[in-house]
């Protein structure tokens, strides 16, 4: 994935994206090392992370890969890090990782 920062192209491995996660016209994407903000919608980074990644909330896109644990009200991250599970994506979420 590449961000624009301070004028120079980033490149950022989808690997090592931990989640995405809504601010308000921006998405801060959260990576172990930083987190980087990016102009950018929620709908159009579903679109750009593509399969690997699943929303579990309005506001948050995470990894797939760095999911350790799936609740029902929230994810727990390798990190340790817990994200909410809205009610409207936990289907989705039991479906996805059914598969």
């Amino acid at each position: 994935m590449l961000l624009k920062e301070q004028g120079s192209l980033l490149k950022i491995p989808y690997r090592d994206i931990l989640y995405v996660e809504s601010c308000k016209d921006y998405v801060k994407i959260v990576t172990p090392a930083k987190t980087y903000l990016h102009h950018e919608t929620m709908k159009g980074m579903a679109e750009l992370l593509g399969a690997q990644f699943v929303q579990a909330h309005r506001s948050f896109i995470v990894a797939a890969a760095h999911i350790k644990l799936l609740q029902p009200e929230q994810l727990v991250l390798t990190t340790g890090e817990e994200i909410p599970v809205g009610n409207s994506y936990q289907a989705d979420l039991l479906t996805f990782f059914k598969k």
